[in-house]
């Protein structure tokens, strides 16, 4: 049906995605439903996508991510990081 990045969907994949979100969308035009469908479908594969690859193409996220999640984990054991346990 369409692909970007290396990244695509199937004709089966998008019937399943129908079968999920096709009643959310009221129209009686069938064409309508369908080009609707597949923007929103695309857009979300594009999001997910762009969502799962920050870190790769932006290097300060990558940096702030491992920041906070080093400041958790202090968070949640300081007893074990300082010995007063």
């Amino acid at each position: 049906m369409y692909s970007f990045a290396n990244q695509y969907i199937t004709t089966n994949e998008f019937a399943d995605y129908i079968e999920k979100r096709g009643s959310l969308l009221v129209t009686k035009d069938s064409s309508v439903f369908i080009n609707r469908l597949i923007e929103t479908r695309a857009s979300d594969h594009l999001i997910s996508y762009e969502n799962s690859i920050l870190e790769k193409k932006y290097p300060e996220f990558r940096y702030l991510m491992n920041e906070f999640h080093d400041g958790m984990l202090l968070l949640k054991y300081p007893a074990r990081m300082y010995g007063t346990e």
